[in-house]
């Protein structure tokens, strides 16, 4: 095998290096470093690296009506701890107020022993840890925070002339801490004013105009390090203040009425235009922060108003209300107070809405079309226009300027088999390319020059030796110079590609099998190699008629000869180990071609390869995929074929693998059992792969290809998330599955046969928000089996790479990136488990995109002549391969990869949901009778997806939000 030779091996080492330092200029997310808050010395210095979002388990879930009466006193102003299962509310006895807490599912109350005269407006922290509320000694209005876990009691304002009430801890913390919101009325003016838990910066948000000048010259500004100095004042006045979900926006009421304000770290307070119905209540958040819940005091009646219509809906059965009530934290339940035999009770009840729970449903502004969509699939597809699977992995701005570190929130990720199918893909392309470059277009063009001498020596017919010839001159043309005007001639129309007609041995060919296409576009310098191979395997003899058996033997000659055989061994060989066998006989299972007679049994070692009767010299590799589409199409000397069906389905292989949604498509909804026998072949070829050995799928790197794409769409494990289990996520598993194939064929296109029917800037403290909690694919089985498959890529890549420093960085490269997979199979496990993920699991996800970029790129270098260039432009994802032609010669079916897609699942989430969002090919089917390659598939602009999954999108992929679309 040719070896790699020092000067490539210092190009690749020079090109990787140049690969790392651009990814660090760029910022590449993997590595890039995380930006610094300006006001780093006093206010702290933002989140910590790869911190991510907290979160508290739900653990009730309200499922009926209930009501909790105390034995003594009425209950008001009701809120639900984060994990649902504890109501802190007020007791009033007689003209007293006390703090209680109600243990859910019982409702057992306990109180809280605090040594005040009064208490107001209780609230949790956000991991419900603690309960922030105002309280009164001796006439004067503080906020407290009560510590359940230690009984503490701890002041958080100190400053007597001021009344506070309404406090509210921030979903997130600012910097290091807790802030909490609170009212503060002085001199009868109401305004929002806002203190650390520790009770430090307390002070104003809103604030009088003449009091500017008191509020501009805080020690604050200049403490916590701003260039800018104070913000712009807002003079509006505030009362009733609510946290949003996202910890970026308060809700408040003013004297005209409901406004928002939105903090960011670049301007710290400003009001924002928003729309509200005119409310004589009070609005607080829903937990997915796409609508408000009212209540109105005056009748005690309450309602949601969704984000989108401001339409109310009247909600808790019309019952008269006594507090204003709240959400559960799932967003599927009702805690509120009650009038009831002359007292005021609790009472929860559960909500209808099945996007309730989704937490992060406000990040995505789908309209209703998508809502009802998402609703009824669980998941929403949606059109992009990414050329590589990775680069919706860049979309959110994880660690970036801007981003998730300087207080916004991004969009979690979901790990799709799509995307790391590509990463096997491009370790696939990278080996077969090495191969290609580095022995197979050495030893093919051995083959063609000797068996050319071969021929002559030996006085085979003059077809014989042209043949050979013709081969030798599609690879090295200088070779043919002196060459008969027949082969010249010959070397020009298998250049030129286009038409038929008759070739040697009395045979036609169409000569359009030699337009270059598939990976040969990309690998320019293979395009002879391809023309070649295909050359060699187009000539197909019947060993059962003369004068094609003569042939054959005469052909069979000269390949059998001691010094053309070695060169045809090397190339079955490597062939074998890397995509499959041949069901035709070859020289290398047939030593001789009796002139009469039987021939000898045909054997080879894969359960669905039989053979044909027919001889080819260097044959095309028979594969499951190919075997399946031969069952299901019409074969006149089989009856028992699919009467009529001339060009097979993508589906087709699928079902067989055991798919019963792509079973169900094909029967139901694209009526292919219209064709005789159709569904019989399908369940007699459905059941015959189901009963192969390990050994089937292990035999190759190509069936394990496949075998990776079969665990994917069928039938989930009883344990998979719902999601799994619906129609949408079973279809996109079938297009993942499709699109890969497309990249199979796509690099085998020289040597998979194709089977044919017979037919006849400076800022303020920053939101520790954290980064977005992402999701795998919970299929833990296809991990195991591609991470199989890598094993024995690198295995195959070993024994091809012969520089030992290459050899070493490949395998380190492949050994490393094998590490990741193993870990997504963990992490796919212990969602079928549903037990937590660590935060260094959390990180595979976050850093996905990285790493499959880093992969891609990396093999990519690999795979090309001019390394940079691979690098820095990797071929688009966009490509295109015929599958088949039918018997008119001139349509073929094509199957073709278009833009990455998008696409949004809610996925279970600590007990709700969240949606992530991940890249996911774009398959397509049809037939054509003009002659495609990518650069025209290309040009030919987006194109609608097949029809059995058309209805599963919606609309276009939007950019991340950092605030309420709707809210300017």
């Amino acid at each position: 095998m040719a070896n790699f030779n020092n000067k490539r091996w210092v190009a690749v080492i020079v090109v990787l290096v140049a690969f790392i330092s651009f990814l660090v200029v760029k910022k590449f997310h993997l590595f890039s470093p995380k930006p610094v808050p300006q006001n780093g010395a006093k206010a702290g210095n933002g989140p910590p690296k790869e911190s991510f979002i907290e979160v508290v388990p739900i653990t009730f879930h309200v499922e009926k009506y209930q009501e909790i009466t105390l034995t003594e006193g009425d209950a008001y102003a009701p809120r639900v701890s984060p994990d649902g299962s504890r109501i802190v509310f007020i007791t009033k006895t007689g003209e007293k107020n006390s703090i209680s807490i109600a243990t859910l599912p019982g409702g057992a109350v306990s109180p809280l022993a605090v040594d005040l005269d009064d208490i107001s407006d209780p609230a949790w922290s956000p991991d419900g840890k603690k309960i922030v509320f105002a309280g009164a000694k001796k006439g004067v209005w503080e906020i407290y925070l009560y510590d359940q876990g230690e009984k503490k009691l701890q002041p958080v304002t100190n400053d007597p002339k001021r009344k506070k009430s309404w406090p509210r801890l921030s979903p997130y913390k600012f910097d290091d801490n807790y802030r909490i919101s609170y009212v503060s009325e002085e001199h009868g003016r109401k305004d929002i004013w806002w203190v650390r838990e520790s009770g430090q910066y307390d002070q104003p948000v809103t604030f009088p105009a003449e009091r500017e000048k008191e509020f501009s010259s805080s020690p604050y500004w200049s403490e916590i390090g701003t260039s800018g100095g104070a913000p712009t004042l807002i003079t509006s006045g505030g009362n009733m203040p609510e946290w949003s979900p996202s910890g970026n926006l308060m809700l408040y009421r003013t004297a005209k009425g409901y406004s928002v304000l939105s903090y960011s770290y670049e301007d710290w307070w400003k009001e924002l235009k928003a729309d509200f119905p005119p409310s004589p209540g009070i609005l607080s958040w829903a937990p997915n922060q796409v609508s408000y819940l009212e209540y109105n005091s005056g009748n005690g009646k309450a309602a949601i108003i969704t984000r989108d219509s401001l339409k109310r809906k009247p909600v808790m059965g019309g019952k008269s209300l006594t507090s204003p009530p709240g959400f559960f934290p799932d967003g599927k339940g009702f805690v509120c107070t009650i009038q009831k035999q002359g007292r005021s009770i609790i009472a929860i009840e559960p909500y209808d809405d099945p996007l309730g729970d989704v937490a992060n449903l406000w990040m995505y502004p789908y309209n209703r079309t998508q809502s009802d969509k998402l609703t009824k699939n669980q998941l929403l597809f949606l059109k992009a226009d990414y050329d590589q699977i990775y680069n919706l992995y860049d979309s959110e701005r994880y660690g970036s300027s801007g981003g998730v570190d300087m207080g916004a929130h991004a969009r979690p990720y979901l790990v799709t088999s799509d995307a790391v199918l590509e990463t096997f893909y491009a370790a696939f392309a990278a080996l077969y390319a090495q191969v290609e470059r580095a022995e197979l277009a050495g030893v093919l063009e051995e083959f063609a020059r000797t068996g050319a001498e071969t021929a002559r020596e030996k006085g085979a017919s003059k077809d014989v030796e042209n043949f050979f010839l013709t081969g030798l001159g599609l690879l090295k043309k200088d070779a043919v110079k002196s060459a008969p005007a027949v082969v010249r001639d010959e070397v020009a129309r298998v250049e030129k590609g286009e038409g038929k007609g008759e070739s040697f041995f009395g045979k036609e060919l169409d000569y359009g099998d030699f337009y270059i296409r598939g990976k040969y576009e990309r690998d320019k310098d293979l395009q002879g190699y391809f023309r070649a191979i295909k050359w060699f395997q187009s000539f197909t003899f019947d060993l059962n008629q003369e004068p094609q058996r003569r042939q054959a033997a005469d052909m069979l000659a000269v390949a059998g000869a001691a010094k053309v055989r070695p060169s045809l061994e090397r190339i079955y060989a490597i062939y074998r180990d890397m995509i499959g066998e041949s069901r035709y006989y070859n020289p290398l299972n047939l030593k001789e071609i009796p002139s009469t007679g039987p021939l000898p049994e045909f054997k080879n070692g894969l359960p669905w390869v039989a053979g044909t009767g027919s001889f080819r010299l260097l044959p095309s590799i028979y594969t499951l995929d190919a075997h399946v589409f031969d069952e299901l199409i019409w074969h006149a000397k089989n009856p028992e074929s699919p009467q009529g069906r001339v060009l097979p389905m993508g589906l087709d292989i699928m079902a067989a693998f055991g798919s019963q949604e792509a079973r169900k498509i094909l029967l139901d909804e694209l009526k292919e059992g219209r064709y005789p026998n159709y569904e019989k072949s399908l369940t007699n070829v459905t059941d015959k792969i189901s009963r192969f050995s390990r050994s089937a799928w292990d035999g190759n790197l190509y069936q394990n290809w496949l075998d990776a794409l079969g665990t994917l769409v069928r039938e989930p494990d009883a344990k998979s998330p719902a999601f799994t289990k619906t129609a949408a996520w079973k279809r996109k598993q079938l297009n993942t599955a499709l699109g890969s194939w497309v990249n199979l064929r796509y690099e085998t296109i020289a040597v998979v046969e194709q089977v044919a029917s017979e037919c006849g800037e400076g800022g303020y403290e920053t939101i520790n928000i954290g980064k977005p909690r992402g999701y795998v694919e919970p299929n833990p089985e296809f991990f195991r089996r591609l991470d199989d498959g890598f094993g024995k890529l690198a295995v195959q890549l070993e024994r091809s790479i012969k520089s030992p420093e290459l050899k070493k960085g490949a395998s380190e490269k492949i050994a490393t990136y094998r590490q990741h997979l193993k870990a997504l199979e963990t992490i796919a496990r212990k969602e079928l488990d549903n037990t937590p993920l660590t935060d260094e699991e959390y990180g595979e996800i976050l850093n996905i995109g990285g790493t499959v970029e880093h992969f891609i790129v990396l093999m990519g270098s690999l795979n090309g002549k001019d390394d940079d260039q691979a690098i820095r432009n990797p071929e688009p994802i966009r490509k295109i391969v015929d599958i088949q032609k039918a018997p008119d010669g001139a349509t073929r079916l094509y199957a073709a990869l278009g833009f990455v897609n998008e696409v949004n699942v809610a996925v279970p989430f600590y007990g709700r949901q969240a949606i992530v969002k991940g890249p996911v090919y774009s398959y397509h089917e049809f037939t054509s009778g003009e002659a495609l390659n990518s650069e025209k598939w290309r040009k030919a602009g987006k194109q609608e997806p097949p029809a059995w999954i058309r209805n599963y999108y919606e609309g276009k992929s939007t950019s991340s939000l950092t605030t309420l679309p709707d809210m300017k």
